[in-house]
Order: structure tokens, then C-alpha cells, then sequence
């Protein structure tokens, strides 16, 4: 699938339509995030800095949103080895290879 890039058409009703939605997701990714960043910093005794965390996960949202991907939420599932990250990696790609035709006809 070629990468293409196109900006969507945007009313002036589809704000107010989606303003908390986008709200109550963005909360429930930072707090996602900054529980998981705390707990891991409490068990590897380091600070963490919570203005830090949510300019990582707005820059790592920004990113994601430049290349059409998903959005950026949580705290890495607790994963400490690579091998667990490799699975995560395999089950994304197996999914994204058996849904795609199913996704594919949804508006993006």
C-alpha cells in the first residue's frame, strides 16, 4: 500500500462533535502513561517527570498522527526483555495482515 498523504475535509461542526472525546481519551492515555512511568520508577528507584512523560506522548502522538498510524497510549505493557516486545511486534503485523482486508473499507 503506497503512503499517501491527504488532508482531510473539515466543517465547522465536526469540533464540537469530537472535543470530548478527544478529551477523555487524551486523559485516560496520560494517566495510562504516567501510572505505568511511576510504577517502573519505583521499582528501578528513579524519578519521573510528569511534564516529561506528556510531552513525550504528545510528541510520540504527533509523530504517529504526521504518519497516519495509531495513536501513542500506556506504559509498554510491563515488558522488561526484547523477546516480549518481538511477540507484541508479531501479533501487531499478524493482525495487521489478517484484518486488513476487513479494515480497509472504513473511512480514514
Amino acid at each position: 500500500m503506497p503512503f499517501r498523504f491527504h488532508i482531510p475535509s473539515v466543517t465547522l461542526e465536526d469540533p464540537d462533535e469530537v472535543t470530548d472525546l478527544a478529551f477523555a481519551c487524551f486523559l485516560l492515555a496520560y494517566i495510562e502513561s504516567i501510572s505505568a512511568a511511576r510504577a517502573l520508577g519505583l521499582r528501578h528507584r528513579y524519578a519521573v517527570d510528569p511534564r516529561q512523560e506528556l510531552l513525550g506522548l504528545g510528541m510520540a502522538n504527533l509523530a504517529a498522527a504526521v504518519a497516519q498510524g495509531y495513536p501513542v497510549a500506556g506504559g509498554g505493557l510491563g515488558m522488561k526483555t526484547i523477546s516480549g516486545w518481538q511477540a507484541l511486534f508479531l501479533l501487531y503485523c499478524c493482525n495487521r495482515i489478517l484484518l486488513n482486508s476487513s479494515v480497509a473499507p472504513m473511512p480514514h
